[in-house]
């Protein structure tokens, strides 16, 4: 099951496989326990099995390539056969020798070949889910199961595809609604069923290539195949609990099982894997593996919980005065500054690190244990991250309200921050600074029936044509030309919707106190700049006349061209300041 807020004691970490990552979590001690999810989830749907099992075993969750965080295999379209080598490589990588096993629905299946193909590599797996689809089935559900619909500029996709998880609790398959496809689960309120959106949006394709995979696996063929201690469980509820009785029989080594008890499978299911643990192993928390690619993506893991960055760095050290931050805007993510992470290490050459960080709550930073998301607390945090990189110096370039972070940190004890480059200041008078904080994030409250997936997408659409973008009047319509197109409003929508509560609750707390005071403390080259026609000009000039060391400049609002001025600005600055 998901949860709003992880457990800071399961970690989150990275395996390297040249230029591809395979995202993983980590709790426990103990024998090695593999956790596989299904489609189109990621480990995140696991986070309470990982922490129930960790009191008995080193339990690794795994994001499935192309799923969660882990970059999709190269082929286009990879059988289980793919999937299963790809976790050998894995296990491989993390210094294994045998693991456990516990796989539902597609990652029962990956987990059942993977026992089959290595058994030298499991000691007993728990298989929760294996299909067995042929026919005529399986050619309509090939057909029609993995049905996506286009993204289209008025957001009706969305109400789409909460509808079609919805209706998976209500009928198998969803898109047959008859009374012999009716299913008797539970049917979930909207606070569940928002994180499996999350990761649907996110998976590849709305995990296309592992629903293909996974229904066309020939477990009929394959069950004689099998060697290794295996318990073949469902709960009766389950659409698939039907399909282990179309096999010809299993192995000795098979034992077969129904509950009507869910607290009975799980309870059963762990005595099992007891029963054939491996030895105990100690893996370090930490990613592991060489990265051949430029921008990795890394975990930062802090009492608080997981900071996730997209981290450059090609050359040998810091060079040129250490290394440059990027703080994406509230309801944004690090995700949104790659443009400008990209002009930036071209622009140094590979010479400096280029790290861009997820906001607490944000992109793929998990809802942090923070008493509160204030600038002086998330500066604190960030000063944390940045020593735990080695980092002693950096320039920061800060975005919309991340501007108030960045001149906390620039005033943050430990810490030399070279230059300062603030876009699109939140510099606001008491009235309009509390009429912002109760008012400009969406709620984002998730409704039984999807209500919130229109709000989010409206929220990131019309934040192309007004400042802010809930005040929808002539004077406030934006001078710049926006950027409509379906792809961009989705990707923002998609950060939006990934921070959830966690974007009023970020604005709520940053302007809890006088942004006018927070530029005031400033003892650092500072470049403040504002977005021709972005609705910030007035603002960036009063910020710059109110910090001392300040210059002030208009960018263009073309992301593409103000990225590149200020990667040519901030390269221009360093330049300056070695001579």
């Amino acid at each position: 099951m998901y949860q709003q807020t992880e457990n800071p004691a399961v970690t989150r970490h990275f395996v390297n496989l040249g230029d591809r990552q395979i995202h993983y979590r980590l709790a426990g001690s103990g024998p090695p326990l593999l956790l596989l999810h299904q489609s189109p989830t990621s480990s995140a749907e696991m986070a309470t099995d990982i922490e129930i099992f960790a009191h008995h075993f080193t339990v690794i969750g795994i994001d499935h390539p192309g799923y969660g965080l882990s970059d999709p295999l190269p082929d286009e379209a990879p059988d289980i056969g793919r999937f299963a080598d790809e976790l050998e490589t894995l296990i491989t990588a993390l210094g294994l020798d045998q693991v456990l096993i516990y796989g539902f629905h597609t990652g029962a299946i990956i987990g059942f070949e993977f026992a089959r193909r290595y058994p030298e590599r499991c000691t007993a797996a728990v298989i929760n889910g294996l299909t067995c689809i042929e026919g005529d089935e399986l050619d309509d559900l090939l057909a029609h199961y993995n049905a996506l619909p286009e993204v289209t500029p008025e957001g009706a996709h969305l109400p789409w595809l909460w509808a079609r998880l919805r209706d998976q609790t209500l009928f198998f398959p969803w898109y047959r609604k008859t009374q012999d496809a009716r299913l008797t689960l539970e049917l979930h309120d909207g606070e569940y069923l928002h994180p499996y959106l999350v990761d649907f949006l996110r998976a590849k394709q709305g995990g296309r290539p592992g629903y293909r995979a996974a229904f066309s696996y020939p477990s009929r063929e394959r069950m004689a195949g099998v060697s290794v201690p295996m318990y073949l469980i469902n709960y009766r509820p389950d659409p698939l609990t039907p399909h282990p009785e179309r096999l010809d029989g299993f192995p000795d080594c098979v034992t077969r099982e129904i509950f009507d008890d869910f607290t009975e499978l799980q309870d059963q299911s762990l005595d099992f894997l007891l029963a054939h643990a491996p030895d105990d192993v100690d893996l370090p928390r930490q990613s592991v593996g060489a990265f051949e690619g430029v921008f990795r993506k890394d975990i930062v893991n802090t009492g608080a919980g997981p900071v996730f960055i997209r981290h450059a760095h090609r050359g040998d050290g810091d060079g040129d005065g250490g290394a440059v931050l990027l703080l994406h805007d509230a309801g944004s993510s690090s995700t949104a500054l790659a443009p400008l992470a990209q002009r930036l290490d071209r622009a140094f050459d590979g010479r400096r690190s280029i790290i861009s960080l997820d906001l607490p709550g944000h992109g793929d930073s998990g809802a942090l244990h923070l008493p509160s998301y204030s600038a002086d607390r998330i500066a604190i945090l960030i000063g944390m991250v940045l020593r735990e990189l080695g980092l002693e110096s950096v320039d920061v370039v800060a975005v919309g309200a991340s501007t108030l972070i960045a001149s906390a940190l620039a005033q943050t004890d430990g810490l030399t921050v070279g230059n300062l480059v603030l876009i699109d200041p939140w510099f606001f008078r008491e009235e309009e600074r509390l009429r912002l904080a109760a008012n400009y994030a969406p709620k984002l409250m998730p409704g039984d029936y999807g209500q919130h997936l229109l709000e989010a997408w409206y929220c990131a659409r019309d934040s192309e044509l007004y400042w802010p973008w809930n005040e929808t009047r002539p004077a406030n319509a934006l001078r710049r030309a926006p950027d409509l197109e379906p792809a961009h409003i989705q990707a923002r929508t998609l950060d939006i919707l990934k921070a959830g509560m966690a974007f009023p609750r970020l604005v709520r707390d940053l302007l809890s106190m006088d942004c006018t005071q927070s530029f005031t403390g400033i003892q650092v080259d500072t470049l403040v700049c504002a977005r021709r026609g972005n609705g910030h000009e007035t603002r960036a000039e009063e910020v710059a006349r109110a910090t001392d060391r300040a210059t002030y400049l208009r960018l263009p609002s073309d992301t593409a061209d103000w990225s590149a001025e200020v990667a040519q600005l901030l390269q221009l600055r360093c330049a300056e300041s070695v001579q």
